[in-house]
Formats: structure tokens, C-alpha cells, sequence
């Protein structure tokens, strides 16, 4: 097994690196990535569900964000209820996104 390192400098670096990949692999929002598009026309999906799984994980690297901030305040707890109100806004925005292409 690895030794993980225990400095929280380095755990938020991490973290922000991940996030900035994973943004960097799915595009902007509304704006999916040519990697994205790629991938999701091999498995078979719709522009709608590309969309919906880009809205899912830029909402993962929200989140992602969110606990590297607080991790580097020194207080995790501190980001239980940010981390809810991401989460709230996000799955309306995405409830509303797939009502209105399931009425197209």
C-alpha cells in the first residue's frame, strides 16, 4: 500500500488538479468537449445525454472544489452546507434540462 502524504496543502492541490482535469475532459457548460462528444457517440448516446453527463460531472467537480476550499480553511465541516446548496441548484437545473429535451 502507498503512503498517502499527510500535509493538506498537498491533498488541496490534488484535489484541484482532479477537478481541473475532469473539467478539461467534459468542456464548458453547454459546451461539451470534443472528448466528451467522441466518447458519448461510441456508447451510443444522444446530444441530450452527453449534455446530462457533462452536467453531472462538472457538478462532480463542484463539489470537488468546494471540499478543496474548506480542506484548505481547515474546517471540512464547513463545507456540508455549500456542498448541499451546489448540489440543490445543480439537480434542478438538471431536472429542468432533461424535462425540456424529453419535450422535444
Amino acid at each position: 500500500m502507498r503512503r498517502l502524504r499527510k500535509s493538506a496543502g498537498d491533498s488541496v492541490k490534488c484535489v484541484k488538479l482532479l477537478s481541473s482535469i475532469l473539467r478539461t475532459q467534459v468542456g464548458e457548460d453547454e459546451a461539451p468537449s470534443p472528448f466528451l462528444q467522441q466518447l458519448g457517440t461510441l456508447e451510443g448516446m444522444t446530444t441530450e445525454e452527453i449534455e446530462l453527463a457533462q452536467d453531472i460531472a462538472l457538478l462532480t467537480a463542484d463539489i470537488m472544489d468546494e471540499i478543496a476550499n474548506a480542506a484548505a480553511r481547515g474546517n471540512l465541516r464547513s463545507s456540508a452546507v455549500s456542498i448541499a446548496g451546489i448540489v440543490i441548484t445543480a439537480a434542478a437545473e438538471i431536472q429542468d434540462n432533461v424535462r425540456w429535451s424529453s419535450m422535444t
